[in-house]
């Protein structure tokens, strides 16, 4: 998870990709929020700067948005 958090740049080529694929992993694995304090803490902070992107496609956004809830409800 750390390893897709890390690749979360919106100009790398594979952007759409990596969300895609943390996004899938978290709706499989919700758990993995809780366990993984370091890497769920860095996405959390990150999010806002990936959302505040003009360039996002609409499904990636439609993933993040989807990313930052199930943050929340990990931190509940």
């Amino acid at each position: 998870m750390e390893h897709l958090v890390r690749g979360l740049t919106p100009h790398h080529g594979f952007f759409d990709l990596n969300v895609h694929t943390l996004w899938t992993l978290l709706a499989a694995r919700p758990n993995l929020l809780r366990g993984s304090a370091g890497a769920g803490r860095a996405l959390h902070e990150h999010l806002p700067v990936l959302l505040d992107d003009r360039e996002l496609s609409t499904r990636a956004r439609r993933e993040l948005d989807g990313i930052r809830y199930a943050i929340r409800l990990a931190e509940a």
